[in-house]
């Protein structure tokens, strides 16, 4: 077990969700708020967060960004849109997945990948296609698309068939063993955008 000023905290592997609410208590990253499901973020946590964001994070701001575009057609919102997605590109691994996490530069700081956050990010590079015509774009949301699909179980227990995880492998620091509605949400966002590509080149 691990231990901290003299207390034991459970193993990652004994139980998870009380490891990590434990760890982020004693490393002082943030604390509980009134407001349930809400935390507050303290200033140590806030700058891991701040410099190593989600993926999840990222498409969030990106998509933000991009919408912004789309209702202005100010040519400084395609700009952005373009240098932080063109920015992400540098991230894409061989197997089409983004790290969960990216730095200051563009450069994953962690293993797993956070499957929320490519989906979410492919559908922005998507976007970026339709206004850009760079093939870059709708290459790298094809296969994030294609990496996301092979994480998901078409068979076996019914409540997790179909589902998308928060992270890949499924112990990642995303949603860890769990199965986010959003996540699911997101994916279906991702491939009716893909579907919609595809149908208009067999045009």
């Amino acid at each position: 077990n691990y231990t901290n000023m003299g207390k034991e905290i459970p193993s990652r592997s004994e139980d998870y969700s009380q490891w990590y609410n434990e760890l982020v208590k004693k490393a002082d990253l943030a604390e509980h708020s009134d407001v349930r499901g809400c935390m507050i973020i303290k200033p140590y946590g806030y700058s891991i967060w701040a410099t190593q964001p989600l993926t999840h994070t990222l498409g969030y701001a990106l998509r933000g960004v991009i919408e912004a575009y789309r209702f202005t057609k100010e040519q400084s919102l395609l700009d952005a849109s373009i240098k932080t997605a063109d920015g992400i590109l540098t991230a894409v691994r061989n197997d089409g997945s983004l790290p969960g996490r990216l730095d200051a530069n563009w450069r994953g700081t962690v293993s797993w990948s956070c499957l929320t956050g490519n989906v979410q990010i492919a559908a922005c590079w998507f976007l970026l296609f339709e206004y850009t015509n760079e093939t870059k774009y709708r290459d790298a949301a094809f296969a994030a698309n294609k990496f996301v699909r092979k994480t998901i179980k078409l068979q076996g227990d019914p409540e997790t068939r179909g589902a998308v995880k928060g992270a890949f492998p499924v112990d990642g620091d995303y949603c860890a063993y769990e199965y986010p509605n959003w996540a699911t949400k997101f994916f279906i966002d991702s491939q009716l955008m893909e579907e919609g590509l595809s149908a208009e080149d067999s045009v």
